[in-house]
């Protein structure tokens, strides 16, 4: 029997889109324990009362919890309806970004809990992001590699992990990316790469470089 982490991006409702991931888990009798995270910018000391503390950027959310962020924070919503907590992992610490202590909560949840298997869902495709003109969400930031999801990938690159992408077309231009996809080679892969390692993902395993391989003629 396996124990599961399905995590929410980075997107102020990527995790919803867990949720079809969550139940399908469910009902697979190789799956003991399932847990629902989701990776958002709001600190620990925005959240009102946790069930349980486990990192300054690891916080369980229950149906009684609140978090006191700007922005959309359905978790505790969600917790509700689903009747499971929910395990903010945090970007910041109290009003600093912290990319390895959000990769250090990632990996102390995963001992802890000794989880087996780890996917991170995107809603809306801007984690396959090649270029910043791929973007069409106008809620985006004019550098996709500079925001959310870019963030948390960097966080990841060494938690192995899948990364699934859900209603791709929403962010991201997906005839133009299905076209550049088409057209790499391996040369421009490294290109990419070289700019923000972390970013390029296309649902590959989220520290296998070697899967490249497979996007390139």
């Amino acid at each position: 029997m396996k124990n599961i982490l399905i995590c929410g991006l980075g997107g102020g409702l990527d995790v919803l889109n867990c949720l079809p991931l969550c139940y399908k888990f469910k009902n697979d009798k190789n799956y003991s324990e399932i847990h629902l995270g989701s990776i958002r910018p709001a600190p620990q000391s925005s959240v009102k009362n946790a069930i349980a503390v486990y990192h300054e950027q690891a916080t369980l959310l229950g149906i009684d919890s609140k978090v006191m962020y700007k922005g959309r924070y359905a978790e505790p919503f969600i917790s509700s309806i689903i009747g499971r907590p929910i395990v903010l992992f945090s970007r910041m610490v109290d009003d600093k970004y912290s990319i390895s202590g959000l990769s250090e909560a990632i990996k102390l949840f995963r001992d802890e809990h000794s989880i087996d298997e780890i996917y991170f869902v995107d809603g809306g495709g801007d984690s396959m992001t090649l270029i910043p003109e791929d973007i069409i969400g106008a809620s985006q930031s004019k550098d996709v590699f500079d925001g959310g999801d870019a963030f948390a990938l960097e966080a990841l690159q060494d938690i192995p992990s899948t990364l699934c992408v859900t209603v791709v077309g929403l962010d991201v231009d997906r005839k133009k990316f299905i076209k550049r996809l088409d057209e790499l080679t391996l040369d421009d892969i490294y290109e990419v790469m070289n700019k923000k390692a972390h970013y390029f993902s296309c649902g590959m395993n989220c520290s296998d470089i070697t899967n490249l391989q497979k996007y390139s003629k």
